[in-house]
């Protein structure tokens, strides 16, 4: 079964435009916490499906309920929380509607993320057996085979924010509003030692660490744009 009906549009352009508090090339000397905004190169939305799988039916390993937070019970097709996926449903095969030598190392579709053997051999590296990168036989446009890619499913779920250095409005104690002005700060205690993850306060952005980014900027990561934040 296809994952939507039809043909569904990549998301492009920057993920939760506008929410992160220092653009690269403004004070990145301060920032030890990253986000990125998707980026595929074309001027326009390209097309995007997955022939097989059901991301709509899609269940967590773990669906023990996690308190006042974003997505807390874990219900089947919800995307990006933070802990691991059962196998079901999962697509194992992905068309996308740009040119086979022109697609990204990251991106954004139908909620999920893709990633690149590039992407995935450093995260492996860094942060070893954590996270699923689940493997998809890849078309680009005119049915030309491309690179190969994976699904994405980032396995830490963490409080990360400082509730009390942030200004930003947290919302019935369930969600940071990160449209609204102030500054999100992030605590590096209780980061800990993690390299990516999901904040269980925020809606669907991956964040990581200074190595990661470092890292991506080496290997000259593309389909991606970054945005730092403060973290103490």
């Amino acid at each position: 079964m296809n994952a939507d009906n039809g043909q569904s549009e990549v998301l492009v352009g920057l993920a939760m435009l506008g929410m992160a508090n220092t653009a690269v090339g403004t004070e990145v000397e301060m920032a030890q916490v990253w986000t990125v905004g998707f980026d595929e190169g074309y001027n326009i939305t390209l097309s995007a499906d997955f022939p097989d799988g059901d991301l709509r039916k899609t269940e967590y390993v773990d669906r023990t309920k996690d308190g006042r937070s974003i997505g807390f019970d874990f219900e089947p097709g919800k995307k990006r929380l933070g802990r691991a996926l059962k196998l079901e449903n999962i697509p194992t095969k992905f068309r996308w509607g740009g040119a086979a030598e022109r697609m990204p190392d990251l991106m954004l579709t139908h909620s999920v993320m893709l990633a690149s053997d590039k992407v995935r051999n450093i995260i492996e590296e860094l942060e070893p057996g954590v996270h699923q990168f689940f493997p998809l036989e890849t078309w680009a446009k005119g049915n030309k085979p491309a690179q190969r890619i994976y699904l994405m499913n980032i396995c830490n779920r963490l409080d990360s924010v400082d509730h009390q250095k942030t200004t930003k409005p947290f919302d019935r104690g369930i969600a940071w509003r990160n449209e609204k002005p102030g500054e999100l700060v992030f605590n590096l205690s209780q980061i800990g030692g993690h390299k990516l993850w999901h904040d269980k306060h925020i809606f669907d952005n991956m964040y990581f660490v200074d190595e990661v980014k470092d890292a991506f900027d080496a290997a000259n990561v593309t389909g991606v744009k970054y945005y730092g934040y403060r973290a103490e």
